[in-house]
C-alpha cells in the first residue's frame, strides 16, 4: 500500500507516527511503513494510542509530495494485507541553536568573501 500526501512544503523532513490495527491481525503477521516495523502480539487488541503505532522519519521531495510505503515484512504471511488506521504529520523544525549556529556561519563566510 502506498500513501501519497501532497501539498506539504518541498524538501522538508517530517515527523511520522502511523496507527494500523485489524481484528485479524492475530499475531504472525508483520509489516513495514517506509522500512520500519510494526507486527503484532497474540492478543491483539489495543490498550491505548501507544499500541500497534510505528513512529519515524521521512522527507518530502521538491514538489512538497510524501511517499508512506507500507509492505507485507520478510516472513509475514503473504495472505494478509497492509493496512493503515491513521497517520499524524509534524515538520521536524530545527533548534534555535541550529538556526543561530547556521546564521553565523553564513555572516562568517559573506565577511570572508568581502574581505578577499
Amino acid at each position: 500500500m502506498d500513501v501519497t500526501v501532497t501539498g506539504l512544503l518541498a524538501d522538508q523532513l517530517y515527523n511520522v507516527r502511523l496507527w494500523a490495527f485489524d481484528d485479524s491481525s492475530n499475531g504472525g503477521i508483520s509489516m513495514t511503513w517506509n522500512g520500519n516495523p510494526l507486527g503484532f502480539p497474540a492478543t491483539p487488541d489495543p490498550t491505548s494510542l501507544d499500541d500497534y503505532v510505528v513512529a519515524f522519519q521521512a522527507a518530502t521531495d521538491n514538489t512538497g509530495t510524501l511517499l508512506l510505503q507500507g509492505r507485507v515484512a520478510d516472513g509475514g504471511q503473504a495472505c494478509c494485507n497492509v493496512f493503515v488506521n491513521g497517520f499524524e504529520l509534524t515538520q521536524v523544525v530545527p533548534e534555535p541553536a541550529t538556526a543561530t549556529l547556521a546564521l553565523l556561519g553564513v555572516a562568517g563566510l559573506a565577511r570572508c568573501r568581502r574581505s578577499a
